[in-house]
């Protein structure tokens, strides 16, 4: 498809003679580790590097006569130019770094892969009549086309390249003990967790009215605001505007009731100001109209994009627009894994909110479980960290209630760290969250 274009598509036949070269000269077994028969863009090259690659599988030593003779096998001798065209490869200068050669090779291929599906993204841009399914397909190409070129070493890491950089991350840590992510602002959390780390995908979860929304954006205000970290916020239940006034209520000290009622008062209205002031010189980046997981992911690549953001909250994942299925366990499950593999492809963490399943009121200790998280088991399993909020108050609201005005954090789950509840101060009218007390083990 690609020879049909009016310039010749992007290739250096030197680059694949050298190659070809190294690979007669003892190389071949790393060079079929690096490069792809779909690398050689001359065809005679190709069917040449697919005789050495069967030679590599079958465990044969690869010289001249053999690379002749599987040739003459397979039809294709004469076809390349005859057994002195193979001959003549040794003549060739040999790659003086192979394993950047091999780059370059495989570079040209994505940039000649990137010519055949831009043509099809121009065409489905003149031809089809569903723009979501356009841009979905014209991300998915760019992404799938260029995902090779991210790829350090597709074999792997030898272990002797991770304790080489091991001495670098060690002395890091060394030298900055104790948070090595992002700070929550709760120093207790902060001590179990080591801060939020990147490529994790953390789950927050709670039954509704029990504040995790409210926990979500107290945690965007330590982050962003205090610590200056752009942060990003896709909100599937409350429109944006809603989440700014909290975001102002928590960092102002202002009750959230008055930003409905207007009834503020002069020191209301100077708190508002400072606050809005600290807000504008943030960097949030808030989006209520991502609705499928396509959505979400091209939402969260722009926000790296444009902002480098480095952390996101998605809230919350059961009312996420996702394709009708026979089992809703499934669909959860599949939008888990693909929250993972975001949270990777983006390097920062992701805080997932998630509403638990209304059975855990039914118990008569009512404080969240593992099992209670709602529809899917793949939430527990696909988290790195799980933590739930649980507020007795919600339940029990005797004005006596000696919790009131309290909430538990209870960290369920972590991949690479400990577990237990933290105590935290709740006040309903600012929707603030404060340290309380110390860790106490489940």
């Amino acid at each position: 498809m690609i020879e049909a274009y009016a310039q010749t598509p992007p290739n250096s036949r030197e680059l694949e003679e050298s190659i070809l070269a190294a690979c007669l000269m003892g190389d071949a077994a790393e060079v079929c580790e690096l490069v792809t028969p779909e690398d050689f863009y001359k065809t005679a090259h190709r069917r040449i590097f697919e005789a050495i690659q069967k030679l590599i599988s079958d465990n044969t030593d690869i010289n001249l006569v053999v690379l002749c003779d599987i040739l003459r096998e397979r039809g294709q001798l004469e076809a390349v130019g005859g057994a002195s065209f193979v001959a003549s490869i040794l003549d060739c200068p040999l790659a003086t770094d192979l394993k950047y050669s091999c780059r370059k090779l495989s570079d040209l291929t994505i940039r000649r892969n990137l010519i055949i599906k831009s043509h099809e993204i121009i065409n489905k841009c003149f031809n089809s009549d569903d723009f979501d399914s356009l841009v979905d397909f014209s991300q998915k190409a760019i992404v799938d086309t260029t995902e090779k070129a991210n790829r350090v070493d597709e074999i792997g890491v030898p272990m002797s390249k991770l304790v080489e950089d091991a001495a670098d991350d060690y002395e890091y840590i060394y030298k900055n003990p104790g948070i090595i992510g992002l700070s929550t602002g709760i120093r207790l959390l902060d001590d179990m967790t080591c801060g939020f780390q990147k490529a994790d995908l953390i789950l927050l979860a709670g039954r509704p009215s029990m504040g995790k929304t409210a926990f979500a954006l107290n945690l965007v205000h330590t982050i962003s605001l205090k610590d200056k970290m752009p942060s990003g916020f896709i909100s599937l239940e409350m429109p944006k505007a809603q989440l700014r006034d909290r975001l102002i209520a928590i960092d102002s000290g202002v009750n959230l009731l008055k930003f409905r009622s207007g009834r503020f008062d002069a020191e209301d209205w100077s708190r508002i100001t400072l606050a809005q002031g600290r807000y504008f010189e943030s960097n949030i980046v808030i989006n209520d109209m991502a609705y499928t997981p396509q959505e979400i992911r091209r939402s969260a690549m722009g926000m790296l994009r444009k902002h480098n953001i480095k952390i996101l909250f998605i809230d919350y994942i059961q009312l996420a627009r996702l394709p009708k299925g026979e089992r809703r366990d499934l669909e959860i499950g599949e939008l888990s894994r693909s929250l993972k593999l975001l949270a990777k492809e983006l390097n920062v963490p992701i805080i997932a909110l998630s509403q638990l399943n209304r059975a855990l009121e039914q118990r008569g200790d009512r404080r969240p479980l593992l099992s209670d998280l709602r529809e899917s088991g793949s939430l527990e399993q696909d988290a790195d960290l799980v933590m739930f909020i649980y507020r007795d108050e919600v339940y029990n609201t005797a004005p006596d209630n000696p919790k009131k005005g309290t909430a538990e954090l209870l960290i369920r789950k972590q991949r690479n760290g400990p577990t237990g509840d933290i105590l935290l101060k709740w006040h309903d009218k600012t929707t603030r969250f404060y340290e309380l007390t110390n860790r106490t083990e489940p």
